[in-house]
């Protein structure tokens, strides 16, 4: 699942894909960075870099070892995808965001 996504806003396209069994191509923002481990259940290329973006969809097209197994971790993930998870991010986040 690719996602040319150049905002800060949460990508729940990420998890949904995911729960599918697909790992993500994204952009590196504040919001794909706290959904996807970069090279553990997707990838993550620089924001606006093209060819780095390009580069990272054909690396799981070239290497299907690699792909099975992100897109294994990034089916797991998903299904850690609970209210208790959600919870306690958002819980970390309004920590975060007070303790500023």
């Amino acid at each position: 699942f690719a996602l040319a996504h150049r905002t800060n806003d949460f990508g729940r396209a990420f998890f949904d894909a995911m729960a599918a069994g697909s790992p993500v191509v994204a952009f590196r923002t504040e919001a794909s960075s706290n959904t996807v481990r970069d090279g553990v259940d997707g990838l993550l290329s620089p924001m606006d870099d093209v060819e780095s973006f390009a580069a990272t969809i054909k690396r799981f097209h070239d290497d299907r070892p690699f792909l099975i197994r992100v897109a294994n971790e990034a089916r797991k993930r998903a299904l850690e995808n609970t209210r208790t998870f959600w919870f306690n991010l958002r819980a970390g986040w309004t920590k975060e965001l007070f303790q500023n």
